[in-house]
């Protein structure tokens, strides 16, 4: 891929009954936007969160999204995230707390068969609204996860989160509008401002949230035994605002159980486990 297809690549997709708890926990104080860099290798968070990176020629890479291990060989991420794939992108996702430095580490897996929502489902027209509302995409991996990795479930009944809620955002990208997609993952907790049938936003004018890079990345809560996913970033701005400062909307992974259990069946993938809480 030469270079100037790469930074293009990065920055069409970078953009756009326990008890339960977003407290994040073993991070520092900068970070995602305003969050912190994750320093624990063996966190739930870095088991559970992995990243999509660009192959350059020379062998080097850089993340563009963010996507959520939902079983052992099956993440799912942000639909516009594959729209890399258009161009011949030569893309890999990448497990572990920093990125890997170069093509030849293990902690890379190559993609054997992905499904966007618009793939199934696809537009009636052109209306670009239900390209972003149904903005998700389940891929498979060529081969398993490391063994150290942990899926996340995912949240079966959407009536478990509220407006108000306090949640995990994770992501592998930009951790301010001018710096690029982080080497590392970085977390930060933040408040529900608003959700509907499909989708949460969140309101970072209070300063930390997600940014470019992060698409695709995870919504989580934390019960006492595990993490659950709730949603998957689709995008940042809302109201003509088109930065990291505003709002970041989520797609909300319940309202798309049946699309995520058929495509795991037509691409041969594990399952993932819903949890009701």
């Amino acid at each position: 891929m030469n270079k100037a297809l790469f930074l293009s690549l990065l920055l069409l997709a970078g953009c756009s009954s326990s008890e339960k708890t977003g407290r994040v926990s073993a991070v520092s104080h900068v970070g995602i936007v305003g969050g912190g860099e994750v320093y624990e290798d063996g966190s739930d968070l870095v088991t559970s969160t992995v990243a999509l990176v660009a192959i350059a020629e020379d062998g080097s890479l850089q993340s563009f999204c963010t996507g959520i291990l939902v079983s052992k060989d099956l993440v799912v991420t942000a639909g516009h995230c594959l729209q890399v794939f258009d161009g011949g992108g030569h893309v890999q996702v990448a497990f572990g707390r920093v990125l890997p430095l170069d093509s030849s580490d293990s902690r890379l897996r190559s993609i054997d068969r992905y499904y966007t929502y618009e793939m199934t489902q696809p537009r009636v027209g052109d209306s670009n609204a239900v390209a972003v509302e149904n903005d998700i995409a389940v891929l498979k991996l060529s081969s398993e996860a490391p063994y150290w990795a942990r899926p996340a479930a995912i949240l079966a009944n959407a009536s478990a989160v509220q407006a108000g809620d306090h949640v995990i955002l994770a992501g592998f990208g930009q951790t301010s509008e001018t710096s690029k997609t982080s080497r590392a993952l970085h977390a930060t907790e933040l408040q529900i401002k608003s959700l509907s049938e499909k989708a949460l936003v969140f309101d970072q004018s209070v300063g930390t949230g997600a940014c470019y890079g992060d698409s695709g990345g995870p919504v989580y809560i934390r019960t006492s035994q595990r993490l659950i996913a709730v949603a998957a970033t689709r995008g940042i701005g809302n109201g003509g605002h088109r930065d990291c400062r505003h709002e970041a909307i989520y797609t909300l992974l319940p309202s798309y159980q049946d699309f995520i259990k058929q495509i795991a069946a037509l691409i041969g993938g594990e399952q993932p486990e819903f949890i009701n809480l």
